[in-house]
Protein backbone atom coordinates (compact mmCIF):
# COMPACT_ATOMS: atom_id res chain seq x y z
CA UNK A 1 0.00 0.00 0.00
CA UNK A 2 0.53 3.83 -1.07
CA UNK A 3 1.27 6.16 2.13
CA UNK A 4 -1.99 8.19 0.92
CA UNK A 5 -4.27 5.13 1.83
CA UNK A 6 -2.65 4.37 5.17
CA UNK A 7 -3.47 7.55 6.57
CA UNK A 8 -7.12 7.38 5.59
CA UNK A 9 -7.03 4.34 7.29
CA UNK A 10 -8.10 3.82 11.33
CA UNK A 11 -5.24 2.14 13.13
CA UNK A 12 -7.65 -0.43 14.34
CA UNK A 13 -8.55 -1.64 10.71
CA UNK A 14 -7.67 -5.45 11.82
CA UNK A 15 -10.60 -5.56 14.61
CA UNK A 16 -12.80 -4.34 12.17
CA UNK A 17 -12.22 -6.67 9.52
CA UNK A 18 -15.02 -8.98 8.14
CA UNK A 19 -14.33 -11.81 9.82
CA UNK A 20 -14.39 -10.12 12.77
CA UNK A 21 -17.85 -8.75 11.98
CA UNK A 22 -19.50 -11.00 10.32
CA UNK A 23 -20.04 -13.44 13.15
CA UNK A 24 -22.28 -10.72 14.57
CA UNK A 25 -26.33 -10.82 14.23
CA UNK A 26 -28.48 -7.80 13.90
CA UNK A 27 -31.48 -8.41 16.14
CA UNK A 28 -34.76 -6.24 15.72
CA UNK A 29 -35.64 -4.10 18.78
CA UNK A 30 -39.20 -5.02 19.35
CA UNK A 31 -41.42 -1.99 19.32
CA UNK A 32 -43.64 -1.14 22.64
CA UNK A 33 -46.98 0.04 21.85
CA UNK A 34 -48.24 2.93 24.24
CA UNK A 35 -51.17 4.37 24.86
CA UNK A 36 -51.42 7.98 24.59
CA UNK A 37 -53.78 10.54 23.25
CA UNK A 38 -55.09 11.18 19.89
CA UNK A 39 -52.87 13.87 19.10
CA UNK A 40 -49.90 11.23 20.02
CA UNK A 41 -51.89 8.97 17.93
CA UNK A 42 -51.55 11.34 15.21
CA UNK A 43 -47.78 12.10 16.05
CA UNK A 44 -46.76 8.71 15.90
CA UNK A 45 -49.21 7.87 12.58
CA UNK A 46 -47.13 11.12 11.09
CA UNK A 47 -50.58 12.24 9.73
CA UNK A 48 -49.39 15.66 10.72
CA UNK A 49 -46.36 17.06 8.87
CA UNK A 50 -46.58 20.75 10.40
CA UNK A 51 -46.48 19.54 13.90
CA UNK A 52 -42.64 19.44 15.47
CA UNK A 53 -41.08 16.71 16.17
CA UNK A 54 -42.95 15.14 19.08
CA UNK A 55 -39.52 14.92 21.48
CA UNK A 56 -39.38 18.68 21.42
CA UNK A 57 -42.89 18.81 22.64
CA UNK A 58 -43.62 19.87 26.46
CA UNK A 59 -46.37 18.63 28.45
CA UNK A 60 -47.40 20.68 31.71
CA UNK A 61 -48.35 18.58 34.85
CA UNK A 62 -52.45 18.37 34.96
CA UNK A 63 -53.71 19.65 38.58
CA UNK A 64 -56.57 17.46 39.18
CA UNK A 65 -58.33 17.65 42.13
CA UNK A 66 -59.59 14.77 44.29
CA UNK A 67 -63.09 16.16 45.25
CA UNK A 68 -63.60 12.95 47.37
CA UNK A 69 -60.85 13.26 49.40
CA UNK A 70 -61.39 17.25 50.17
CA UNK A 71 -64.75 16.16 51.10
CA UNK A 72 -63.96 13.43 53.67
CA UNK A 73 -61.28 16.43 55.08
CA UNK A 74 -64.09 18.55 55.27
CA UNK A 75 -66.64 16.23 57.62
CA UNK A 76 -63.35 14.97 59.84
CA UNK A 77 -63.38 19.13 60.33
CA UNK A 78 -66.29 19.63 61.36
CA UNK A 79 -67.25 17.34 64.24
CA UNK A 80 -70.88 16.23 64.88
CA UNK A 81 -71.72 18.51 67.66
CA UNK A 82 -71.13 21.74 65.53
CA UNK A 83 -73.54 20.28 63.04
CA UNK A 84 -76.11 20.03 65.29
CA UNK A 85 -75.45 23.34 66.09
CA UNK A 86 -75.56 24.51 62.81
CA UNK A 87 -79.00 22.39 62.43
CA UNK A 88 -80.36 24.04 65.73
CA UNK A 89 -79.71 27.32 64.40
CA UNK A 90 -81.25 27.16 61.14
CA UNK A 91 -84.42 25.56 63.02
CA UNK A 92 -84.27 28.03 65.36
CA UNK A 93 -84.32 30.97 62.90
CA UNK A 94 -87.20 28.87 61.05
CA UNK A 95 -89.61 28.90 64.64
CA UNK A 96 -88.69 32.79 64.68
CA UNK A 97 -89.33 33.74 61.24
CA UNK A 98 -92.76 31.64 61.83
CA UNK A 99 -93.75 33.14 64.91
CA UNK A 100 -93.37 36.58 63.74
CA UNK A 101 -95.51 35.63 60.68
CA UNK A 102 -98.06 34.55 63.19
CA UNK A 103 -98.25 37.49 65.34
CA UNK A 104 -98.06 40.07 62.47
CA UNK A 105 -100.84 38.03 60.96
CA UNK A 106 -102.71 38.16 64.82
CA UNK A 107 -102.24 42.21 65.06
CA UNK A 108 -103.69 42.54 61.15
CA UNK A 109 -106.76 40.50 62.17
CA UNK A 110 -107.07 42.48 65.23
CA UNK A 111 -107.02 45.48 63.86
CA UNK A 112 -109.79 45.03 60.84
CA UNK A 113 -112.38 43.72 63.58
CA UNK A 114 -111.18 46.73 66.07
CA UNK A 115 -112.26 49.03 62.58
CA UNK A 116 -114.98 46.88 61.72
CA UNK A 117 -116.54 47.20 65.24
CA UNK A 118 -115.77 51.27 65.62
CA UNK A 119 -117.89 51.50 62.17
CA UNK A 120 -121.06 49.38 63.47
CA UNK A 121 -120.74 50.75 66.77
CA UNK A 122 -121.03 54.45 65.07
CA UNK A 123 -123.07 53.29 62.48
CA UNK A 124 -125.52 52.16 65.67
CA UNK A 125 -125.49 55.26 66.82
CA UNK A 126 -125.85 57.13 64.27
CA UNK A 127 -128.93 54.68 63.67
CA UNK A 128 -130.62 55.71 66.88
CA UNK A 129 -129.47 59.26 66.46
CA UNK A 130 -132.22 59.11 62.90
CA UNK A 131 -134.52 57.50 64.92
CA UNK A 132 -134.61 59.85 67.99
CA UNK A 133 -135.09 62.72 65.51
CA UNK A 134 -137.66 61.12 63.16
CA UNK A 135 -139.64 60.46 65.84
CA UNK A 136 -139.40 63.69 67.61
CA UNK A 137 -140.35 64.96 63.78
CA UNK A 138 -142.97 63.09 63.34
CA UNK A 139 -144.53 63.92 67.14
CA UNK A 140 -144.01 67.55 66.36
CA UNK A 141 -145.78 67.67 62.89
CA UNK A 142 -148.56 65.44 63.27
CA UNK A 143 -151.40 68.04 64.12
CA UNK A 144 -149.51 71.17 63.48
CA UNK A 145 -151.88 73.42 61.76
CA UNK A 146 -150.61 76.69 59.79
CA UNK A 147 -151.41 78.84 62.37
CA UNK A 148 -149.59 79.19 65.56
CA UNK A 149 -151.38 77.62 68.32
CA UNK A 150 -149.55 75.33 71.16
CA UNK A 151 -147.86 72.85 69.00
CA UNK A 152 -145.60 75.54 67.27
CA UNK A 153 -145.04 77.35 70.75
CA UNK A 154 -143.89 74.68 72.72
CA UNK A 155 -141.73 73.60 69.81
CA UNK A 156 -140.02 76.60 69.63
CA UNK A 157 -139.59 76.89 72.96
CA UNK A 158 -137.49 73.64 73.28
CA UNK A 159 -135.63 74.99 70.38
CA UNK A 160 -134.29 78.20 71.86
CA UNK A 161 -133.72 77.03 75.46
CA UNK A 162 -132.31 73.82 74.16
CA UNK A 163 -128.67 74.88 75.91
CA UNK A 164 -130.32 76.99 78.90
CA UNK A 165 -130.06 80.70 79.00
CA UNK A 166 -128.28 82.55 76.15
CA UNK A 167 -125.79 84.86 77.96
CA UNK A 168 -122.98 85.23 75.26
CA UNK A 169 -125.03 86.50 72.57
CA UNK A 170 -127.47 88.98 72.52
CA UNK A 171 -129.35 87.76 69.54
CA UNK A 172 -130.26 84.74 71.11
CA UNK A 173 -130.69 85.79 74.49
CA UNK A 174 -133.43 88.57 72.84
CA UNK A 175 -134.90 85.90 71.05
CA UNK A 176 -135.51 84.27 74.38
CA UNK A 177 -137.31 86.86 75.98
CA UNK A 178 -139.26 87.58 73.01
CA UNK A 179 -140.80 84.21 73.22
CA UNK A 180 -141.97 84.17 76.61
CA UNK A 181 -143.25 87.44 76.51
CA UNK A 182 -144.91 87.32 73.34
CA UNK A 183 -146.46 83.62 73.83
CA UNK A 184 -146.71 82.97 77.79
CA UNK A 185 -149.61 85.10 79.65
CA UNK A 186 -148.86 87.52 82.27
CA UNK A 187 -150.11 85.47 84.52
CA UNK A 188 -148.49 82.09 83.33
CA UNK A 189 -148.07 79.30 86.48
CA UNK A 190 -144.90 78.53 85.85
CA UNK A 191 -143.93 75.60 89.33
CA UNK A 192 -142.32 78.08 91.34
CA UNK A 193 -143.75 81.73 89.83
CA UNK A 194 -145.97 83.44 87.63
CA UNK A 195 -145.12 85.32 84.19
CA UNK A 196 -142.09 84.97 81.59
CA UNK A 197 -139.79 86.40 84.51
CA UNK A 198 -140.50 83.99 86.94
CA UNK A 199 -139.54 81.20 83.28
CA UNK A 200 -136.44 83.75 82.75
CA UNK A 201 -135.13 83.35 86.37
CA UNK A 202 -135.65 79.74 86.75
CA UNK A 203 -133.70 79.69 83.57
CA UNK A 204 -130.93 81.94 85.04
CA UNK A 205 -130.81 79.92 88.35
CA UNK A 206 -130.12 76.35 86.09
CA UNK A 207 -127.68 78.26 83.95
CA UNK A 208 -125.73 79.47 86.68
CA UNK A 209 -125.47 76.91 88.70
CA UNK A 210 -124.95 74.03 86.38
CA UNK A 211 -122.37 73.96 83.40
CA UNK A 212 -123.18 72.35 79.89
CA UNK A 213 -127.28 72.83 80.48
CA UNK A 214 -128.79 70.64 77.76
CA UNK A 215 -132.71 70.73 77.47
CA UNK A 216 -133.45 67.85 74.61
CA UNK A 217 -137.38 67.25 73.41
CA UNK A 218 -137.55 63.90 73.17
CA UNK A 219 -141.53 63.80 71.79
CA UNK A 220 -144.81 66.05 72.02
CA UNK A 221 -148.31 64.27 72.82
CA UNK A 222 -152.03 65.56 72.80
CA UNK A 223 -153.59 64.82 76.28
CA UNK A 224 -156.39 67.31 76.20
CA UNK A 225 -158.51 69.79 73.77
CA UNK A 226 -155.44 72.50 74.05
CA UNK A 227 -153.16 70.87 75.98
CA UNK A 228 -150.03 68.86 75.29
CA UNK A 229 -147.33 66.81 77.37
CA UNK A 230 -143.58 66.57 75.75
CA UNK A 231 -141.30 64.45 76.77
CA UNK A 232 -137.48 65.64 77.77
CA UNK A 233 -134.06 64.55 78.67
CA UNK A 234 -131.97 67.44 81.11
CA UNK A 235 -128.49 66.58 80.97
CA UNK A 236 -126.03 68.89 83.02
CA UNK A 237 -122.50 68.51 84.66
CA UNK A 238 -122.19 69.26 88.69
CA UNK A 239 -119.42 71.93 89.40
CA UNK A 240 -118.98 73.22 93.32
CA UNK A 241 -121.20 75.80 92.66
CA UNK A 242 -123.72 73.14 91.98
CA UNK A 243 -123.08 71.61 95.42
CA UNK A 244 -123.11 74.95 97.14
CA UNK A 245 -125.75 76.17 95.81
CA UNK A 246 -128.17 72.92 94.79
CA UNK A 247 -127.18 70.64 97.46
CA UNK A 248 -125.79 72.55 100.48
CA UNK A 249 -126.94 70.17 102.96
CA UNK A 250 -124.56 67.47 101.63
CA UNK A 251 -121.62 69.15 103.29
CA UNK A 252 -123.05 69.20 106.55
CA UNK A 253 -121.87 65.38 107.28
CA UNK A 254 -119.00 63.00 106.45
CA UNK A 255 -121.33 60.62 104.49
CA UNK A 256 -122.74 63.80 102.64
CA UNK A 257 -119.17 65.02 101.77
CA UNK A 258 -118.18 61.56 100.42
CA UNK A 259 -121.11 61.86 98.82
CA UNK A 260 -120.42 65.39 97.08
CA UNK A 261 -116.99 63.85 96.02
CA UNK A 262 -118.79 61.69 93.50
CA UNK A 263 -121.17 64.01 92.14
CA UNK A 264 -118.37 66.44 91.27
CA UNK A 265 -117.36 66.94 87.65
CA UNK A 266 -120.28 64.02 86.82
CA UNK A 267 -123.11 64.44 84.43
CA UNK A 268 -126.67 64.09 85.58
CA UNK A 269 -129.41 62.98 83.10
CA UNK A 270 -132.62 63.41 84.05
CA UNK A 271 -135.69 62.08 82.41
CA UNK A 272 -139.18 64.25 82.79
CA UNK A 273 -141.84 66.02 81.04
CA UNK A 274 -143.48 69.51 80.38
CA UNK A 275 -147.32 70.35 80.54
CA UNK A 276 -148.14 73.35 78.37
CA UNK A 277 -152.07 74.46 78.62
CA UNK A 278 -153.57 76.64 75.74
CA UNK A 279 -155.82 79.57 76.00
CA UNK A 280 -157.37 79.67 72.62
CA UNK A 281 -159.39 82.83 73.31
CA UNK A 282 -156.02 85.54 73.89
CA UNK A 283 -153.51 82.45 71.70
CA UNK A 284 -151.06 82.00 74.48
CA UNK A 285 -149.47 79.56 76.79
CA UNK A 286 -151.39 80.06 80.21
CA UNK A 287 -149.99 76.93 82.45
CA UNK A 288 -146.71 75.40 82.40
CA UNK A 289 -145.86 72.66 84.70
CA UNK A 290 -142.92 70.65 84.73
CA UNK A 291 -142.42 66.88 85.79
CA UNK A 292 -138.89 67.22 86.41
CA UNK A 293 -137.78 66.69 89.84
CA UNK A 294 -134.70 67.98 88.86
CA UNK A 295 -135.97 71.43 87.58
CA UNK A 296 -138.71 71.05 90.82
CA UNK A 297 -135.46 71.29 92.79
CA UNK A 298 -134.17 73.88 91.23
CA UNK A 299 -137.42 76.60 90.86
CA UNK A 300 -138.07 76.33 94.92
CA UNK A 301 -134.58 77.61 95.60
Amino acid sequence: MNTGSRILQPPNRQLLSDDVIGGFSLHAKPIKRKLGTSEDACMQDGSDPTLPPRHLWKTEPVNTVDYASVHVAQKRKSSPFEHAQIVDQILGEQTRLRELRRIRQIRYRKKKDDYANSIEKETHHLQNEINKLEKRRRSVSSAVPAKENVWSVATEYFRLFRYGLKTTGATESSAQQDLLRKYMASDTVFSAGRGPDAMMMSWKRMSMWFEDVELELEGLSKTGKDSIVAETTTRVTVTERTLQGVFPYLSRSEKGRALGDKLLNQRLVVRGSMRFQWDPVCCRIVRVMSQSDLLRLILHE
